[in-house]
């Protein structure tokens, strides 16, 4: 065998190589693409099971926070209530106290009236 057979038979050897290179190429890049789509299809049916999720989240608590509004609401109001039902009562007692005061006071100024008037007389 000489050398130009040598090279020949070569030569078909890598171009079979090639031949059978490409193939396995092709078949990688059809295994990527399936594989790649199926990646895509599956991460898509995440974000979408996220989202969906992330939507009934905010919903329960939009759900939540408008019960706690009405509890606040409604406790604020027994509050007030409340404050204003004490004002009354501290307000009814002062009166109370004053009208006792001015009572008193009416009663002494009648008392030191009456002492001037018998040490007048007296004198």
């Amino acid at each position: 065998m000489d050398n130009k057979e040598l090279f020949e038979m070569l030569n078909q050897r890598f171009e079979k190589m090639d031949e059978r290179m490409d193939k396995m190429e092709q078949r990688m890049d059809k295994g990527f693409k399936e594989v790649n789509d199926k990646m895509n299809k599956g991460f898509k049916e995440v974000n979408d099971k996220i989202k969906e999720t992330n939507d009934k989240m905010d919903k329960g608590f939009e759900q939540v926070n408008n019960k706690l509004d009405i509890v606040v609401n409604s406790n604020i109001a027994q509050i007030l209530i409340a404050q204003t039902k004490n004002t009354k009562e501290l307000n009814e007692k002062i009166d109370k106290y004053i009208e006792k005061n001015e009572t008193e006071h009416k009663k002494f100024d009648y008392e030191i009236a009456d002492t001037r008037m018998k040490i007048k007389f007296a004198r």
